[in-house]
């Protein structure tokens, strides 16, 4: 016997509102060439793409196979962008080349995020801004700050959020940064 999951209906309002919970301030503007970095398989690249019309979207991610469901995706949603196949310590662009760099859900599944921001920032131009949301969630149940059940009560609450008096309080990290001019 099989188990199917149903996925979120992606155009319902919740989603939307979700979505506009966690990039809803993250516009880039017109003519700003931006990177996501470790875009797997494209769930926050349709949003970036259109919440900046006029920037030039650069996605990449390790996986190949991701890249091609991200491509698709965004395609799919009517949006268009660039996408390349390399590992984010190992970045094949000159230093100084982004205006901006967006970074979701990406450094909790890195050996070494630290180093990986090293490696972002030599691709930041001085006064270019990076976006960093990530979860917390193995960290938190691993670390004994909660067990797996009160989490996954969190990502139900997370849901939740998104009703018409939802309100947002989850454990997430989000912060903007500038690199100094």
């Amino acid at each position: 016997m099989s188990t199917v999951t149903q996925r979120p209906n992606r155009r319902g309002s919740r989603y939307r509102r979700r979505h506009l919970l966690l990039y809803g301030d993250t516009p880039y503007p017109a003519g700003s060439l931006v990177l996501e970095a470790g875009c797997g398989t494209g769930a926050q690249t349709p949003v970036i793409t259109k919440n900046s019309p006029g920037a030039v979207i650069i996605s990449v991610d390790i996986s190949q196979k991701s890249l091609e469901v991200a491509k698709n995706r965004t395609t799919a949603e009517g949006r268009a962008g660039e996408y390349l196949n390399c590992d984010i310590f190992g970045l094949p662009f000159p230093g100084d080349s982004f205006d901006h760099i967006f970074v979701c859900f990406v450094l909790e599944h890195l050996r070494d995020p630290v180093d990986a921001l090293t490696a972002l920032m030599r691709v930041l131009k001085p006064g270019g801004t990076i976006t960093v949301i990530e979860g917390v969630g193995e960290d938190a149940v691993s670390s004994g700050m909660m067990t797996k059940e009160e989490w996954d009560e969190g990502i139900s609450a997370l849901y939740r959020t998104a009703e018409e008096d939802g309100t947002f309080c989850y454990t997430f990290f989000k912060a903007t940064g500038t690199r100094p001019v």
